[in-house]
């Protein structure tokens, strides 16, 4: 029987109305909007997307690609350009949400970051220390301040370890970190910290729930006391009441900590809930990123905007009244992408220029006031489900958002979308 979990009284019910798949709806053959002008523009910098915050982790023209293999000889035939071109700055206590479809290069993005792939070009650095060219003793203390949560709780752990054994393998790799006396008393504190019994340090993952083998993961990342963790879908594999669960005791842990997170997931609403700024990944590419409310309530990219018009309303009164973009067609192969625009091919916008030119993300101004921290309440299905309440005397104004949404379109849309679940 699985073990009980233990209550913790700042964990609400949940927050989200079930997994919502980032999938775009398909239809017929795309058709052209109205003429215009292409704009273009460089990359933001670091600290323009930091936006006032400490920068902790820089990934700069991030790249990624997989030979393709064939023939007697096995010679390279191609490649899947899995990450392509993707930069970012992550800012101290900041979340970065990454959202997009299968396939797009959102687990790859976080395997690379935390040193577990090597990049094919581009660095990914921390504190200014570049992860990939660091070896040795410096290699060793990075990974110590850069952990990820993996995806599947079932299959991240060790079946044959007990948690006590699975909680004390990071202190045994790094023995420096804590003296061998103290390092029991640390697994019992991050068991308790991730609202788990001390009691249970001799049971097998086997014996614990989803959400609690998700929670022995977190604790196991949480060990050696890092600054970044990169939350590979770290709830996609959960029921809907043990997401809100986790996703609320990440919150804490931010707060209490001082983390940072790169948060990978396909539900929409639950990036909504814990994110501070969104990246929308498509074909290997970052084709907008901004503060998260600009992204939800004015998607600059058509891509985006698919993605949120195709979230179901659970309010049936509301469903025929919405306008939907629908996409043309299936997304291109990685192995050969399309030239100019990838997503030029199922864009209802595109026109002759997008095959031609390669759009770069492009600063648009904000058309309204990025709300503070965590002050826009969750989605909702009903009276039960209700979020986490922020902690008292947490200062609301404490977020500096960035100062404007990047989109990489020629022709960005700039008219307000409904919000989800209206």
């Amino acid at each position: 029987m699985p073990a009980p979990e233990r209550s913790e009284p700042e964990l609400a019910g949940p927050v989200t109305a079930g997994p919502v798949t980032a999938g775009p709806v398909t239809a017929g053959p795309v058709t052209a909007g109205p003429v215009m002008g292409p704009v273009m523009a460089g990359p933001a910098t670091p600290e323009a997307e930091a936006a006032g915050r400490e920068v902790v982790l820089e990934v700069e023209s991030l790249v990624r690609h997989f030979p393709v293999k064939g023939g007697l000889l096995r010679r390279r035939r191609g490649a899947v350009q899995a990450v392509d071109g993707v930069s970012f700055a992550l800012g101290r206590g900041e979340t970065l949400g990454v959202v997009g479809e299968s396939g797009c290069g959102k687990s790859t993005l976080a395997r690379t970051i935390v040193g577990l792939d090597t990049p094919t070009s581009g660095s990914v650095r921390y504190r200014g220390t570049d992860v990939h060219a660091a070896s040795g003793r410096e290699l060793r203390a990075l990974r110590r301040r850069v952990q990820i949560v993996l995806q599947d709780p079932y299959t991240s752990l060790n079946p044959r370890k007990t948690v006590r054994e699975l909680l004390m393998q990071p202190f045994e790799i790094h023995r420096d970190v804590l003296p061998r006396d103290r390092r029991l008393g640390r697994i019992k504190e991050l068991v308790e910290l991730v609202g788990l019994d001390p009691d249970h340090l001799d049971r097998h993952p086997f014996q614990f729930s989803g959400g609690q083998r998700q929670r022995i993961g977190i604790a196991r990342a949480l060990a050696l006391e890092p600054e970044v963790v990169v939350c590979d879908e770290p709830v996609s594999a959960l029921d809907v009441s043990v997401q809100a669960q986790v996703v609320n005791l990440l919150r804490r842990l931010q707060r209490e900590l001082g983390l940072s997170y790169v948060f990978i997931a396909h539900d929409l609403s639950v990036v909504r809930h814990i994110s501070d700024r969104v990246a929308v990944m498509y074909l290997g590419k970052i084709v907008e990123l901004g503060a998260r409310s600009e992204v939800y309530d004015r998607p600059r990219h058509p891509y985006t905007r698919a993605l949120l018009e195709a979230v179901p309303i659970p309010e049936p009164r509301g469903r025929d009244e919405r306008t939907r973009t629908l996409l043309a067609g299936d997304p291109p192969s990685p192995v050969d992408p399309p030239s100019g625009c990838r997503f030029r091919t199922r864009c209802p916008k595109a026109q002759d220029v997008c095959a031609v030119t390669e759009p770069a993300l492009r600063a648009e101004p904000p058309l309204q006031t990025e709300p503070a921290l965590r002050a826009e309440p969750p989605l909702q299905t009903g009276p039960a489900l209700r979020a986490e309440p922020p902690p008292e005397g947490e200062a609301e104004s404490a977020v500096t958002s960035p100062a404007a949404t990047e989109a990489a379109c020629h022709f960005p849309d700039h008219r307000p979308l409904a919000r989800l679940g209206a």
